[in-house]
């Protein structure tokens, strides 16, 4: 046992009650380094979404639980991350979107539904932004990846509307000419 005390034990049993002041410079060096772990953790979620290849079928519709897992904490490592940051990984998800693997535009749309529904608060800003690929996505040729993409424009409806008649035209249209051209089987109907 030490003869000083540690400034973590004060005699008495009481403990350390004052870490320090918290000045401004402190307080922007760890806002910084929590950005950094949090981008840190987004990048390896996006390996997950375009690496995973495990899926199951259940009553014809995919299920991936891993991908799935990873876009549900993807948006949630999203919360706390500001505009800039969130922008640089919707340009991430679109690029997932392009790729010519079913799976890979499947993760890139459980990312961007769950992106969309963890910052509702910046979906003016994001929307216009996602909605070309979101249109891309509902004309894909894959079943699931079709409906991964309207399921990404659930909780942005309202903000759909928000944009004007144009945009909300153009997504019933393609969400009606889906249904007139699937089978009630299809993944996408659901």
């Amino acid at each position: 046992v030490a003869d000083e005390v540690s400034g973590w034990i004060v005699p008495g049993g009481t403990g350390k009650r004052n870490l320090g002041d918290v000045t401004s410079e402190t307080l922007a060096a760890a806002v910084a380094s929590n950005n950094r772990w949090l981008e840190e953790c987004v990048m390896l979620l996006l390996c997950v979404l375009s690496l995973d290849r495990f899926a199951d079928y259940g009553s014809d519709q995919v299920t991936a639980p891993v991908r799935e897992t990873a876009a549900q904490t993807l948006g949630v490592t999203l919360a706390p991350l500001n505009l800039p940051s969130t922008n640089n990984i919707l340009h991430l998800l679109t690029q997932l979107q392009g790729q010519t693997e079913w799976d890979v535009r499947y993760g890139g749309y459980l990312g961007l539904k769950y992106m969309l529904a963890a910052r509702l608060d910046l979906a003016a800003q994001l929307l216009p932004a996602a909605l070309p690929f979101l249109q891309r996505g509902l004309e894909d040729p894959d079943d699931d990846v079709r409906a991964a993409s309207a399921d990404a424009l659930v909780p942005v409806a309202s903000e759909l509307l928000a944009l004007g008649p144009g945009p909300a035209q153009t997504i019933r249209s393609l969400l009606w000419g889906l249904l007139a051209e699937l089978d009630e089987l299809s993944p996408a109907i659901a």
